[in-house]
């Protein structure tokens, strides 16, 4: 019967389906050629799909150029094919209404009448997008209607008139990666008109303040902000903005790249505004992407191989947070005034304050308000108990509360929030498995049900400069004016909310030829109780010493006195005194002097500083810094040599004569290579040293600490066109003198694209290991929105995967802060690829090879380095694997005859096991082999032949399950218009608990058919219906599970598209299904969608 349908289906004359706009490729995507130019464009955005046999790739795996028709790739992944749909050429041809032309007699000449386009204007825009609405229907859910919009506009509107926009008001809950330079701003909606001399925009945006002492900040916000520039210059913003601004500074740990939390105000982890972040290592400013990477919704970061954390890391981070208390409005306003070309004013402004009236996180009652009214400053707790309906929490006879959950046969009366006081200072303790809280005591645990009152507040900055400059003189004057209401229900305690901070700078550089001097003076004022948002102190001055805290009263002078000589020696000095009446007094003398060779093969760079500090309290005395910096490079041949020597001494001079004494010494040598066209590489040695020596009357009493710290290193790049290799190799050695403990951590990063024997064999590795931190999880399986998730129930209580179109979805509901678990990430992959007939055109040519090895290892077992070789005893091991993955898989494709008749056989081994999450461990062991026979002897058909076995044991379901089955597709083109595709499959599969237990055995029968219907270029019908009888014998065994039923199953679903013209399309879907004792499912959808 197989047979029969088959040879009528081949009569049909039917393979590949037919359209006017959808174009498919087969393509090999390989190291040197990541970027690939298809062969027709524009594409219509969101219509490409790219896949191989086995995987369906996203666009996290590759980034398109629509308009150009490039696809360009993260990494080599082999052969795929890629569908895509062109705009058809009818939209971009101008069509004219009519064509005048003026004639007179013959003396004259014949002129042509500009015509006037159907679609004129004088604009020169580039307008794309799309417009979505969908209605839906179901008999088991309610009724929906979907829409989005996606808008993008550039361009010229006329003369002196730009235009920049971008609209979508689509759903989209994904939050921008921080893994690269450029942010993706397809998240952004914005509105920007612009000419020469203004500019008004609306949406999404930034404003920048710069060239200031005081007020140097980008806020990001959602508002509208305007702008004129000329001769003078005016800037406002009325926003609400996207979060707050803070700085927070932290000490690395040894081997740990990351990931470091983020914190503010005691919160651990918080959203951060994607794009605000500025991360500074030991005071230089790193790079996303390259430096670092942030997961913005954690409020994490970590650190890329390039860079070796460990306890002498000093990390500082400033960035925007989301405040979700209250919604904040901010405005902005800034101004330059150009009185002269050599004299300027200027002012900024910056207001950001809580909406009181609209609190985020909850009401607040009366009884709340008159507390925040009293208590000024202070911080205010009201009660965390909230009577409701149907709460969590029951209140018992004994007088303390107790979580009842969801559970519909007790009835909670009360919604709770805790807070954590203090080990032991509580009556209940949290747990996470559940996310609850129990009852342990009074005393005994760490909550209360208490709140804390979050009052709102109000920070503005005022800021205003005079300048005056020519080409030797520079004068300026600057003042700031804070405001911070830290309640702004309050009066109370409002005596410290203002504050301010003068500046005035004078620098002269007299062109004296040879010499170029150069002398500043500046003197500085900072008021108590000032509050900017601007960090005032650089990272790079935090780095070498204490501040003093910009919220004290202080002032202080400076002077800086360099000069360049000929162009060869360049010497600075610098000094600077600050006082803080009542804190302590600054001293600090800087010295620099540079070598400038103008052939540049040798420089030498050498910096002393020195920072004294008296204290007037009667605890710390003194505090002083002592610095020496040498710095050399000398470049010769091919090679440059470069070092680098600091020693830093810091003590703490005590009233009680004792004497705190840090040193730390850094030297490190690097020889590169210079000059090479194909090849860079280095090889580095960096040792750190880190003491603390405590004194009592200048006698030596103790080391409290003596740490060294060893790193060698390689990395090399190596480029030609049949070979690419990216190595960096790194090792750091922890020597504690002190407690006579050594610890060794590694980094590693290696990356090789070869070709051999003109490119007939294909050999592409990854290798990776890095150092991080792990925090436990707690996750559960939640609904997460129609459409938004993987999983759907199915009935009652059966869960089925459904390819990203379902309603549940594991989401993670908790982090375990307090107990992290340093780890080793490892990564490995290869894959080779065997092309013979790249090479000769014998017998070997028919075959073709591929083999793919990936192993991910997510291990506690961090000092044992047999585990960077793959010792098999150490990977997926149940004590020590957090997660880990490998993956086997060989594949053999052998062309029989010539584009006729081509044989595959593919063999699959993936094992998973996953201790992430809740404290359980899941496993899943998958083998699969497969062959494949594909016949294409006909002109307008194609048959392919199925053979697959598959094992699959799961921990999930304590299931063995071992399937087999026979899979017949026949693919045929009657015509140009339809398209037909038969499925034909026989399963049999049997089933067991991993004790042998529950036996059971399902004898499976499918048939699969597809129409796909093209008519007059407008229409077009799919449709789809699948039906499965199942033959069920043994145990009711993972019978819950849709798709193991015993009986019929049907799936259908039918899609009608209507073309309505070049740029609007309707369609109409109807699917459903019916399963075995459940009830039968339809679902209706309508959707109009518009791409220009």
């Amino acid at each position: 019967m197989l047979l029969v349908f088959a040879l009528f289906n081949t009569y049909l004359n039917s393979y590949n389906f037919f359209s006017p706009i959808i174009r498919s490729e087969k393509i090999n995507v390989i190291q040197e050629q990541l970027e690939i130019q298809l062969k027709d464009h524009p594409l219509i955005i969101n219509s490409v799909q790219v896949y191989n046999d086995s995987l369906t790739f996203s666009n996290k795996d590759y980034k398109l150029d629509f308009q150009n028709g490039i696809i360009t790739f993260f990494e080599p992944i082999g052969i795929v094919i890629v569908e895509y749909q062109i705009v058809p050429k009818e939209v971009k041809e101008k069509f004219y209404i009519y064509q005048t032309q003026v004639y007179t007699d013959s003396t004259e000449i014949k002129k042509t009448v500009n015509r006037r386009s159907l679609f004129s204007s004088n604009t020169n825009l580039n307008i794309s997008g799309s417009k979505t609405i969908s209605v839906s229907v179901a008999n088991n859910e309610d009724f929906s209607l979907d829409q989005s919009l996606f808008l993008k506009i550039d361009g010229e509107m006329s003369r002196n008139l730009k235009i920049e926009a971008q609209l979508s008001d689509s759903q989209s809950p994904i939050t921008p990666e921080g893994n690269s330079r450029e942010i993706s701003s397809l998240d952004k909606i914005y509105l920007r008109l612009y000419g020469r001399q203004y500019d008004l925009a609306f949406g999404d945006l930034e404003m920048e303040f710069k060239d200031t002492r005081f007020i140097n900040f980008s806020p990001k916000f959602e508002g509208l902000k305007a702008a004129w520039f000329q001769r003078h210059e005016a800037k406002g913003a009325l926003a609400i903005s996207k979060g707050k601004q803070t700085t927070t500074n932290f000490t690395g740990i040894d081997g740990k790249q990351g990931p470091y939390y983020l914190t503010t105000e005691n919160l651990l982890g918080v959203q951060v505004v994607p794009g605000s972040e500025d991360v500074y290592l030991n005071g230089s400013k790193m790079q996303r992407g390259d430096d670092y990477t942030i997961d913005y919704s954690e409020g994490s970061i970590t650190f890329s191989n390039a860079h070796f954390i460990s306890e002498v890391s000093q990390i500082q981070v400033s960035f925007q947070y989301s405040d979700e208390n209250y919604r904040q409005n901010m405005y902005l306003a800034s101004s330059k005034i150009n009185i002269t070309d050599k004299l300027q004013l200027a002012n900024f402004m910056i207001i950001q304050n809580d909406d009181k009236n609209n609190p985020l996180q909850e009401e607040l009652s009366e009884d709340d308000i008159d507390d925040l009214e009293a208590a000024g400053d202070n911080e205010v707790w009201g009660s965390g108990i909230t009577a409701v309906e149907n709460g969590l929490y029951n209140l018992t006879p004994e007088g303390h509360y107790e979580y009842v959950g969801n559970d519909s046969t007790v009835a909670g009366n009360y919604n709770i929030h805790f807070e954590y006081i203090g080990q032991n200072e509580g009556d209940y303790d949290y747990e996470a498995l559940g996310d609850y809280y129990f009852f342990v005591g009074t005393g005994v645990g760490n909550y209360l049900p208490i709140r804390k009152l979050i009052a709102p507040q109000k920070l503005a900055n005022y800021d205003m400069y005079a300048k005056y400059e020519t080409d030797e003189l520079i004068i300026k004057t600057e003042g700031l004016l804070s405001s911070y209401d830290k309640n702004i229900y309050s009066s109370k305690d409002d005596g410290d909310n203002n504050g301010i901070a003068a500046n005035v700078l004078a620098n002269y550089t007299p062109d004296l030829d040879k010499i170029e001097p150069e002398i500043e003076l500046q003197y500085q004022r900072i008021g108590e109780d000032l509050n900017a948002f601007a960090d005032l102190n650089s990272a790079i001055q935090n780095y070498e010493f204490e501040q003093i805290p910009d919220t004290l009263a202080s002032t202080s002078y400076s002077g800086k006195f360099a000069l360049r000589l000929f162009d060869v020696f360049k010497p600075e000095l610098l000094l600077k005194r600050t006082m803080a009446p009542g804190f302590a007094d600054q001293d600090y003398l800087s010295f620099a002097s540079q070598l400038l060779p103008k052939s540049n093969r040798t420089t030498l760079f050498y910096r002393y500083f020195n920072m004294k500090q008296t204290n007037e309290n009667n605890l710390n005395l003194e505090y002083n810094v002592y610095q020496h910096n040498l710095r050399f490079t000398q470049a010769f041949s091919i090679f440059k040599l470069s070092s680098n020597y600091l020693t830093k001494t810091t003590n703490w001079v005590y009233s009680s004569g004792t004497e705190n004494i840090t040193e730390f010494k850094n030297f490190d040598i690097k020889l590169e290579t210079a000059k090479l066209k194909k090849l860079t590489s280095d090889v580095f040695f960096r040792l750190n040293t880190d003491k603390i020596i405590l004194k009592n009357d200048t006698i030596t009493t103790a080391i409290s600490k003596h740490v060294n710290t060893y790193s060698v290193g390689l990395n090399t790049k190596y480029n030609t066109d049949q070979h690419k290799i990216n190595l960096s190799i790194s090792r750091q050695i922890v020597d504690d003198l002190k407690l006579n403990e050594k610890k060794t951590f590694n980094l590693a990063s290696i990356n090789t694209s070869d070709n051999f024997l003109q490119r007939a064999i294909n050999l592409n590795t990854n290798y990776s290991i890095k150092n991080i931190e792990f925090y436990p999880k707690v996750k559960e399986f939640i609904f997460v929105g129609e459409g938004l998730g993987s999983y759907e129930i199915v009935g009652s209580d059966t869960l089925e995967v459904a390819f990203g179109e379902g309603d549940y979805d594991w989401k993670i509901i908790s982090i375990d802060y307090e107990n992290p678990q340093m780890s080793v990430e490892l990564n490995a992959g290869t894959t080779i690829n065997l092309n013979p007939q790249l090479l000769t055109e014998n017998y070997f040519s028919r075959f073709k090879s591929e083999t793919f090895l990936q192993v991910t290892e997510n291990s506690s077992e961090t000092e044992n380095t047999d585990l960077y070789f793959l010792n098999p005893d150490l990977l997926m091991d149940e004590t020590t694997t957090l997660y880990g993955r490998n993956i086997v898989q060989q594949t053999l494709w052998y062309d029989i005859l010539k584009k006729k008749l081509s044989a595959k056989a593919r063999y699959k081994e993936e094992n998973t096991l996953d201790n992430r999450y809740n404290n359980e461990s899941d496993s899943t062991e998958v083998v699969i082999k497969e062959i494949q026979l594909k016949l294409n002897f006909f002109k307008n058909a194609g048959i392919e032949f199925y053979y697959e076995t598959e094992r699959k044991k799961e921990s999930q379901y304590q299931s063995i399950v071992e399937a087999e089955s026979y899979t017949l597709d026949v693919r045929n083109r009657i015509n140009k218009d339809l398209n037909l595709k038969s499925s034909f499959t026989i399963t049999s599969e049997d089933g067991k608990r991993n004790d042998s237990s529950n036996h059971y055995k399902i004898n499976a029968f499918k048939i699969e058919e597809a129409v796909t219907y093209f008519m007059k270029r407008k229409y077009r019908l799919f449709t789809k219906w699948d039906f499965i009888h199942n033959l069920r014998s043994g145990s009711d065994y993972l019978g819950f599970l849709a798709d193991k039923k015993d009986g019929n199953i049907f799936k259908w679903k039918l899609n009608l598209d209507y073309k309505v013209n070049s740029y609007t399309s309707a369609g109409l879907i109807y699917s459903g299904s019916s399963y075995p004792d459940e009830k039968d499912e339809h679902k209706l959808s309508v959707e109009v969608k518009a791409e220009f």
